[in-house]
């Protein structure tokens, strides 16, 4: 994956992702991995409706963005208590900030 600049993205990570990150290096390439199916407009986990107005969202360059990705396996325990689901969520905002975090910061 290129640099995120070569996106043209202001990436944010919350608290949570911050700390994950910290613990366990293996997260970052997780997160990595995330990333790029997002610049590839792999929107992961999310309903056919969301991943419709993504595209629209996307094409126009008006709208959210929201991405859902499962966290594998061996990255499960980093699931935030609050979170019914072991995943991140990658959100573009209509001012071009991505943040990544888990549901429960949302």
């Amino acid at each position: 994956m290129g640099d995120l600049h070569d996106f043209g993205w202001r990436l944010v990570v919350t608290a949570g992702i911050k700390s994950a990150i910290e613990a366990d290096s293996s997260f970052s390439g997780f997160l990595g991995e995330c990333l790029g199916r997002f610049g590839a407009d792999d929107w992961g986990d999310v309903c056919s409706e969301d991943r419709d107005a993504n595209d629209a969202a996307n094409t126009s360059g008006q709208g959210q963005v929201l991405a859902v990705y499962r966290l594998p396996a061996g990255l499960a325990h980093h699931r935030r208590s609050g979170d019914h689901q072991a995943q991140v969520w990658v959100v573009k905002d209509v001012v071009g900030v991505t943040t990544i975090l888990f549901p429960s910061e949302y």
